[in-house]
């Protein structure tokens, strides 16, 4: 996973699913779902299996583009694979949708394109008969041959809590023995079509899981089993070399957003579980809070957080959102006690029954602890999807709702995922490479140009008319392509970056002025665009007016100056 990946090939557009066939004699083939935008009424949107030929030398699609299953009477047709046996193709993809109704169906043909004919005792896979099943929402399932010949086949679930349909493990993998009968057909080494509890595997020894697990931080690098949410910069969300030893995270947006929140936890691997961390954190209003938490997603999570109540004391209080979908109301505990410094807390699913229980324990004097029953003890039942895809995260959280947060927000939205990092400098050297410009493949307006303009530096471009001088400098700002040849900014290849991502500015031989803006607005504007604070703008606009000479001009509009005044401004 780590060796030299190619740059990616785009294949198509027309839905999901995507899964390549490689045949004997050498084809690759790409089949995936093709989605129905139309919204018929009687049909869903799964709008059948497709099939078109990959050419590996051209990298990318060629030839017809073919559909070779619709799907049976289960519908929601999707996730398919094909398979080479004995003469036939067999086809294996997932019905019923990725709920109770989840099923795997089986198909096969003589020819590649079709037509399929469906297994004779379809589906191959499901437990949407059995209710009562521990192992439910069988389906989107994989072959896969072992070293020792035998045949298996891996396929999605879930396992719901006795008696309930909440998951809270999310969606899983499990494994079914198989077996291809003398008709040719695949099915289930037990028989039938559900899915067996325990499987006898030849040449596996299985690793019962460790009854703990303890994380020190005592490294800079995250421990694997941890993740967080939603950004590829980690260093604004947490820290394990500013303070060794500890895990340092930074206060960012609400645990309900959908953007930048700091949250490093881990995914919920056993039904019954607990976890427990140490925390030091000192808040200083009611919009700062961190702790332990138990997180679904947005609208389902159990918060066990520091943070300061009306009157400044330091509490730990239980805020939750009970599946309020789409308002996001929480619950907060009524009660909320004193936390002792460096204590712990632990959230967790201790014990069959329990869906959820959260509580402080306490060290420290006798004084501080809280009396017995005044901890309202939470096993509130979570209310949950039955369509739940996704297992819990448990892990800690500090959010600065405020925006106080550091390490700062960049002019440069973080959530915009930018193609590089704003430079700290405010002009950076520029390098052009064997550039050449063509247009329409005939007309080179610039051959063969090697130009390096220092940081710092003034540099103009002199020529006659029509020898390329605005097309260069288009091409540095992202405004026209380059036909061949780098160009590097600071010291990183912005060839093909967006004109927004280059952090240039270009003055048009226009005017180019906003006709409804006065001059000291039109200066502003980029600057409100960047959020700049109001202050600040305001230092700029004089200065630029100063030195302008515009001063007397502030708030006249372009039609109530002169053409040089214009000049001027633009």
């Amino acid at each position: 996973m780590k060796a030299p990946w190619s740059d990616p090939v785009y294949l198509n557009s027309s839905g999901f699913d995507p899964s390549l066939f490689h045949d004997d004699d050498g084809r690759k083939w790409l089949i995936n779902l093709q989605w129905d935008y139309r919204q018929r009424e009687g049909r869903d949107r799964f709008g059948g299996i497709v099939l078109q030929e990959y050419d590996v030398e051209l990298r990318r699609l060629v030839g017809d583009i073919t559909t070779i299953f619709t799907g049976t009477e289960l519908k929601l047709t999707e996730g398919p694979h094909l398979y080479r046996r004995d003469g036939w193709y067999h086809l294996l993809v997932a019905e019923g949708g990725t709920g109770y109704q989840h099923a795997v169906t089986m198909a096969r043909s003589k020819t590649l394109t079709g037509p399929y004919e469906v297994h004779p005792q379809n589906p191959l896979l499901t437990a949407s008969h059995d209710p009562d099943h521990p192992l439910q929402r069988a389906g989107h399932a994989d072959l896969v041959d072992s070293p020792e010949g035998d045949t298996y086949l891996v396929h999605l679930c879930g396992r719901p809590l006795p008696g309930t349909r909440l998951s809270p493990l999310g969606r899983e993998t499990a494994i079914q023995r198989v077996a291809w009968g003398s008709d040719g057909w695949l099915r289930l080494d037990h028989g039938g079509n559900t899915p067996a509890l325990k499987v006898a595997m030849s040449g596996v020894t299985q690793k019962p899981p460790a009854p703990e697990e303890h994380y020190d931080f005592a490294t800079d690098t995250l421990p694997a089993a941890f993740q967080w949410l939603r950004t590829p910069y980690p260093d604004r969300l947490f820290s394990l070399t500013e303070r060794p030893g500890y895990l340092r995270l930074f206060g960012r947006e609400s645990v309900g957003s959908w953007f930048e929140q700091a949250l490093v936890a881990r995914r919920q691997d056993n039904i019954h579980c607990s976890a427990e961390t140490t925390l030091e954190f000192e808040p200083e209003d009611i919009q700062q809070f961190a702790g332990l938490i138990a997180y679904y997603n947005r609208f389902k999570f159990h918060y066990l957080a520091v943070t300061l109540n009306d009157a400044g004391d330091k509490v730990l209080s239980v805020i939750s959102c009970l599946d309020d979908w789409p308002n996001g109301n929480l619950k907060i505990a009524d009660v909320s006690v004193r936390p002792w410094r460096h204590d712990s807390a632990r959230a967790g699913y201790p014990r069959p029954g329990a869906v959820l229980s959260l509580c402080p324990r306490w060290r420290g004097v006798a004084a501080d602890r809280p009396r017995a029953g005044r901890w309202p003890a939470l096993r509130r039942r979570q209310r949950s999807c039955p369509r739940l895809l996704y297992r819990h995260l448990l892990g800690m959280a500090a959010h600065d709702i405020s925006g106080r947060g550091t390490p700062p927000i960049s002019r440069r939205s973080a959530i915009a995922a930018p193609l590089f990092q704003r430079r700290d400098k405010l002009m950076a050297e520029v390098t052009l490479r064997d550039i050449e410009k063509t247009f329409h493949g005939k007309a080179t307006v610039i051959p063969d140009l090697n130009l390096h303009i220092e940081d710092g530096s003034f540099t103009v471009l002199v020529g006659p008319s029509g020898c390329g001088k605005s097309t260069l400098l288009r091409m540095i700002a992202g405004l026209e392509t380059v036909t061949q040849g780098t160009i590097t900014i600071g010291g990183e290849d912005v060839t093909t970056a967006e004109p927004s991502d280059r952090d240039i500015a270009m003055v048009f031989q226009s005017y180019a002025l906003y006709p409804h803006m006065t001059v000291a607005r039109n200066i502003d504007f980029g600057m409100r665009l960047a959020k700049v604070p109001a202050k600040e703008r305001e230092a700029k606009v004089a200065e630029a007016a100063r030195l302008l000479n515009l001063e007397d001009l502030l708030e006249r509009k372009p039609a109530e100056l002169s053409g040089g005044q214009r000049q001027r401004w633009r």
